[in-house]
């Protein structure tokens, strides 16, 4: 039994996510669906990206990582089917997949080009029923990629993936996603600082000096900086919503001084 793992940003309101499920299991119908989720917020393939980095890994190899964040859908941008560490990722070609790339610069990417293994009718509009679905499914039943696709050389990898290298040993990072607890998740590692860093939130007049190893450290109602669960620096708030606390949203700015300032 092959397991499609969905990452997407159709929301648990509609019937998107639904219809994608059901056109697998009629054409793999012993295949595992898992939703990871479908809460990633519209359009923004920078969560996506950062999403299916801190979660693939824990899946068996052989899975099937369905992962569509797709506001070109329609247009010109590629459907690609990505092979890296013994997973599949079936995804649009916009930048979803950059993390695994920077992870496995061997990684070997296909252009989804025959047809024959989509939808009979293919809309402009729901490329995640009509063509993605169908080509997870297929590759769940042991189609190889050689058939869906072509080997291609130059996928779409996102550049401002990474936290910002200032002066003084200083790097700016952001925030990329909150979770459903109102934690602040950016892109810094917490292992790449030092014990002594200083964690800055730009004019919020707050600083944490190092991290805290769990939230019980500080009281209730009380801000943090923890090294999260998906493996990045986190700002939350211990039995708290950090980014309601703080007024803080995607994109703001988190700096981390390695020195005294």
């Amino acid at each position: 039994m092959a397991i499609i793992a969905l990452y997407t940003d159709f929301g648990y309101a509609g019937w998107f996510a639904g219809l994608m499920k059901g056109v697998i299991l009629g054409i793999a119908p012993s295949a595992v669906i898992i939703d990871v989720t479908h809460s990633i917020e519209s359009f923004d393939i920078l969560e996506a990206a950062f999403v299916l980095e801190w979660s693939y890994s824990y899946f068996p190899e052989g899975t099937i990582h369905l992962t569509i964040t797709d506001p070109g859908v329609g247009g010109k941008r590629r459907a690609v089917i990505v092979k890296s560490g013994g997973h599949f990722f079936v995804a649009p070609d916009n930048g979803t997949l950059s993390k695994i790339f920077e992870a496995d610069p061997d990684a070997q990417t296909y252009c989804v080009s025959n047809d024959l293994y989509f939808l009979p009718q293919v809309s402009s509009t729901f490329h995640g029923r009509d063509i993605f679905a169908p080509v997870s499914a297929h590759l769940a039943n042991g189609t190889s990629i050689e058939q869906i696709g072509h080997r291609i050389y130059d996928p779409v990898i996102l550049n401002n993936l990474n936290p910002l290298k200032l002066a003084d040993d200083a790097v700016e990072g952001e925030i990329i996603t909150i979770d459903k607890f109102g934690n602040l998740i950016t892109n810094i590692r917490p292992q790449s600082l030092p014990g002594d860093c200083i964690i800055d939130l730009p004019g919020k007049h707050i600083r944490f000096y190092g991290l805290n190893r769990s939230y019980s450290e500080v009281f209730a109602g009380d801000p943090l900086a923890i090294a999260g669960s998906t493996g990045y620096l986190e700002i939350a708030v211990n039995q708290g919503n950090a980014s309601k606390t703080l007024s803080m949203s995607k994109g703001d700015k988190i700096r981390v001084y390695t020195k005294q300032h």
